[in-house]
C-alpha cells in the first residue's frame, strides 16, 4: 500500500499541517474525513450546509471528486488546502440583514466559534494540540496516518477553513465599489478648542434599543453619529438625540467596533469574524475572511490615512486588515492568553495589545515586530488599552482597579523578564476602585481618560495635574464601554442594555 506525505492548510496563518495517506484513496472519501478528523464545522453563520474540497497550493485547480490523489498528480510534499462553500453554490456567502427592525436577533445554534481557553493563570505557554483519537470502526475506506510526520513539537490541531471567499457578494450588500465613495469634503474637521476642566456631568439621552447587553459603544469622529452594539447582534447608529439612523443585524452578538477615520466606514467584531460596512450606503464591504478562530474582542481602525484596521481575539491573535480589500495583511502571535484590547499610536504604524495575563505588548504594524519588550506591573488582567491622541503615553485599565500610564512608544529601561524582553519602567498607577476595569477612553485632546468599571463607577481623572479624580459618577451596573465626542464636551457609557449620553460640566 503505497502512502504519501501532504500537508494540509488549516487557514490563512497557520504552519501546514502533515498527513500520511493513502495514495489510492478517492477524493470523495478523503474531504470528509478530513472534515470529521479536523472538527471542521459543518454549518455557516446561518446554519447553512458547507460543502468542502480540496486544492492544490499555489494556485492549483480543485481536485475532482471522482478520481484518486495518485491520479491526480499529488506527490509527497504537496500542500492542499481545504475549502468551503455553501451547498449548491460556488461560495460561501455572508449576507447581513440591515433594516429598521427593533426585534433583537436570534443567533440559532448553528452558530459556529473554535473552542478557546480564556487561562487566568496567564503565560503559560501554548498547549501543543494532540492527536485525534482514532475511531475503532472507520466508515470510510480511507487511511490517514496520524502523528508519523508531526512536526516538531506539533500535531495535527483543529484545522480552520482557508479564509478567502472568491465568490461576489450578495447582491443586497453589494455597491459600486470596494469602497465608498469620497465625500465632497474629505478634510478633517477643525480641531475644536479644549473645553474646560470638568467637574460633574449631566444626563443628555438614554438609549433603551437594545434587548440585550450592549458590548460597545463608539462616536463617529465627526461626532454627528454614535454606534452601538452587543448581545442582541444588532448594531445601531444613532444620533445625539437618540433617533435610530440604522439597524444592522448581525448573526451573532456583537463585541467590538470602529468607526474609520472618514467617518463612513465601520468595523464591527462578531463571533469569530470582523465586517466591514459601509454606513451610508447600508452595504457589506469585501468579503467575508475567517481569520479568528476565537471570538473577536477588539477592533480598532488607524486614524493616520485610515489605511489598516487591527482586531484581537480569545485566539491570542491580534490581525492587521487592509482597509481598502478588507483582508489580513499580517498577524501578530506573541500572546500566550486572550487579548483584551487593542489600540493604535497616533501615526497609525504602532499597535498595543493587552492580554488577559497582564501582558501588553507594543509592535509595528508593518512588521509584526515588537519595539520593545513587553510592559507588565503585576499579573491582573488588562481590560482595555488605549493610545493617548496625538501623544506617546499608554493608559491600560487593569482587573486590579488600577489605571496605569506608561510611555508606549519608548522604553527607559529595557531588561529581561519570565517572560523575555521586559520595559522595566515604572507607570503611573491611578488607583480608581477596589473592582475590575472595564473600559477607558482619553479625551480628543488628550488630557482627560474616562473609566468605567465593574462596580458601576465611571471615573474622570486629569492625569497631568493630579492622580485623584476629577469627578466620580455611580452607575450602579458594570460600565462595559465609554467613547468621548469629538468635542470633548459629551461621553457616551454603556450599562446593561442601555447607552447614555452625557454632558460634561
Amino acid at each position: 500500500m503505497r502512502t504519501l506525505e501532504v500537508l494540509i492548510e488549516k487557514d490563512a496563518f497557520s504552519v501546514p499541517q502533515p498527513l500520511e495517506v493513502v495514495a489510492d484513496t478517492p477524493v470523495s472519501a478523503l474531504v470528509p474525513t478530513l472534515v470529521d478528523e479536523f472538527h471542521l464545522p459543518q454549518t455557516d453563520l446561518f446554519g447553512q450546509r458547507l460543502n468542502y474540497r480540496l486544492r492544490p497550493t499555489p494556485g492549483g485547480d480543485v481536485l475532482p471528486e471522482n478520481i484518486t490523489l495518485a491520479r491526480a498528480g499529488i506527490t509527497t510534499g504537496t500542500r492542499l488546502m481545504l475549502e468551503a462553500s455553501v451547498a449548491g453554490e460556488g461560495d460561501l456567502l455572508f449576507v447581513p440583514l440591515i433594516g429598521a427592525s427593533q426585534s433583537a436577533a436570534s443567533p440559532g445554534n448553528s452558530l459556529h466559534s473554535s473552542q478557546t481557553m480564556d487561562d487566568e493563570t496567564g503565560f503559560s505557554p501554548l498547549r501543543e494540540p494532540s492527536l485525534p483519537q482514532k475511531r475503532k470502526k472507520q466508515s470510510r475506506r480511507v487511511f490517514l496516518v496520524l502523528g508519523g510526520l508531526a512536526l516538531a513539537g506539533g500535531g495535527v490541531a483543529y484545522a480552520g477553513v482557508r479564509g478567502w471567499l472568491p465568490g461576489p457578494l450578495h447582491p443586497a450588500m453589494q455597491s459600486q465599489g470596494q469602497t465608498p465613495a469620497k465625500s465632497k469634503n474629505t478634510a478633517p474637521p477643525p480641531t475644536p478648542a479644549k473645553p474646560q476642566v470638568p467637574n460633574s456631568a449631566k444626563t443628555i439621552t438614554v438609549f433603551a434599543h437594545h434587548q440585550g447587553q450592549i458590548q460597545s459603544v463608539r462616536w463617529s469622529p465627526d461626532g454627528q453619529m454614535i454606534a452601538s452594539g452587543g448581545n442582541d447582534a444588532h448594531v445601531y447608529l444613532w444620533q445625539i438625540n437618540g433617533t435610530i439612523k440604522q439597524n444592522f443585524q448581525l448573526p451573532a452578538p456583537v463585541s467590538a467596533l470602529a468607526w474609520a477615520p472618514d467617518g463612513q466606514r465601520l468595523a464591527v467584531g462578531a463571533n469569530t469574524q470582523v465586517t466591514f460596512f459601509n454606513t451610508g450606503q447600508k452595504t457589506m464591504l469585501g468579503r467575508l475572511v475567517r481569520a479568528h478562530t476565537g471570538r473577536v474582542t477588539s477592533v480598532a481602525w488607524a486614524g493616520q490615512g485610515g489605511q489598516q484596521i487591527v482586531s484581537g481575539g480569545l485566539d491570542h491573535r491580534a490581525i492587521v486588515w487592509d482597509s481598502t480589500t478588507y483582508r489580513p495583511l499580517h498577524v501578530f502571535q506573541r500572546h500566550t492568553t486572550a487579548i483584551e484590547s487593542v489600540s493604535w499610536n497616533a501615526a497609525g504604524d504602532v499597535v498595543a495589545s493587552s492580554s488577559l495575563g497582564g501582558v501588553i505588548r507594543v509592535w509595528r504594524a508593518a512588521t509584526v515586530k515588537e519595539t520593545h519588550g513587553l510592559f507588565m506591573d503585576v499579573a491582573p488582567t488588562m481590560r482595555a488599552v488605549a493610545f493617548e491622541p496625538g501623544g506617546m503615553r499608554l493608559a491600560c485599565a487593569g482587573s486590579d482597579g488600577v489605571l496605569r500610564i506608561w510611555n508606549g512608544e519608548a522604553c527607559q529601561q529595557p531588561g529581561q523578564g519570565r517572560f523575555g524582553p521586559q520595559c522595566m519602567d515604572t507607570p503611573m498607577r491611578l488607583p480608581v476602585t477596589k473592582a475590575s476595569l472595564l473600559s477607558l477612553a482619553w479625551s480628543p485632546d488628550g488630557r482627560f481618560i474616562a473609566v468605567g468599571s465593574q462596580d458601576g463607577t465611571l471615573t474622570f481623572f486629569y492625569p497631568e495635574k493630579s492622580q485623584k479624580p476629577l469627578f466620580v459618577m455611580h452607575q450602579g451596573i458594570p460600565v462595559t464601554s465609554v467613547a468621548w465626542s469629538y468635542d470633548g464636551k459629551h461621553v457616551v457609557t454603556t450599562t446593561g442594555q442601555n447607552a447614555t449620553v452625557w454632558e460634561l460640566l
